[in-house]
């Protein structure tokens, strides 16, 4: 009873795949199928951010040169990698259960909201010890670091320590097609 209901239909939700006449484990081997993709994309990303700091060991973003043309390459191909990620992740459970992916969508902008008031709020902490320790670095593997190899020119807000919203628009733009199809579909067996 303490239980939130909204877990409780998601979860009802996940275990329930009767619409699509298949078996009930049908939505659980589709999540199972994202953490696959999840866990072999994972280092790959962890590389690109390497990849694009040139492999350099320590990494300090206030003095990062973002008109560098090999950095502006290395991003522009490292993003490319992340919309092959959203096919491999978007594009069959689309076509499998739209219902699915039409959730899954939702939650994943919302968390990536969470996360980015996260990085923004990381950041300022960061800037309040960069003013304090005059040897401070950025570490390699924060969130902020991670979100900085990966802007260009679009997101020059966020370089600054503002807020990025690329990423949020990939996933809304996916979503979206999706979203107006079926409310057009539910909208036409209501009338």
């Amino acid at each position: 009873e303490n239980f939130p209901k909204s877990l409780l239909w998601l979860l009802s939700f996940l275990a329930s795949s009767k619409k699509l006449g298949k078996s009930s484990f049908f939505r659980l081997s589709l999540l199972s199928y994202w953490v696959l993709v999840i866990l072999v994309c994972l280092p790959i990303s962890l590389f690109l951010t390497r990849w694009i700091y040139g492999f350099a060991r320590e990494i300090k973003l206030e003095g990062f040169d973002t008109k560098d043309r090999n950095r502006k390459r290395r991003v522009i191909i490292a993003r490319k990698f992340f919309h092959l990620v959203a096919i491999f992740l978007f594009s069959p459970i689309t076509l499998l259960d739209p219902d699915l992916m039409t959730i899954s969508y939702a939650i994943a902008v919302a968390l990536l909201m969470v996360v980015e008031l996260v990085r923004l709020c990381s950041s300022d902490v960061g800037e309040s010890n960069r003013s304090k320790d005059k040897n401070y670095h950025s570490n390699y593997w924060s969130m902020n670091s991670f979100y900085t190899a990966f802007l260009d020119e679009k997101d020059s807000a966020a370089a600054q320590g503002g807020l990025a919203i690329t990423h949020m628009a990939l996933i809304i733009g996916c979503a979206f097609p999706l979203w107006v199809h079926q409310l057009l579909e539910y909208d036409s067996k209501t009338n």
